[in-house]
C-alpha cells in the first residue's frame, strides 16, 4: 500500500503573514494504513507538522 502525509512547516508565531513550505512524505511498501502512518512520523522533520494523510 502506498501511503502519502503532506507535510507543512509550522509558523514561528500566528502573524499569518508567512508563505510556509508544503511538501510529500510518501511510503510505498506498507502492509497497512496505520504501518504508513507509523513510518511517516520519523521522516517529518523538526518545525514540521502532518497536514493530511491518503493512500492509493
Amino acid at each position: 500500500m502506498l501511503v502519502r502525509a503532506t507535510i507543512q512547516q509550522i509558523p514561528p508565531d500566528n502573524a499569518r503573514t508567512y508563505d510556509l513550505e508544503t511538501r510529500d512524505v510518501v511510503i510505498d511498501d506498507a502492509a497497512s494504513y496505520e504501518e504508513g502512518k507509523a513510518r511517516i512520523a520519523p521522516e517529518v522533520p523538526e518545525g514540521w507538522r502532518v497536514i493530511g494523510y491518503s493512500t492509493w
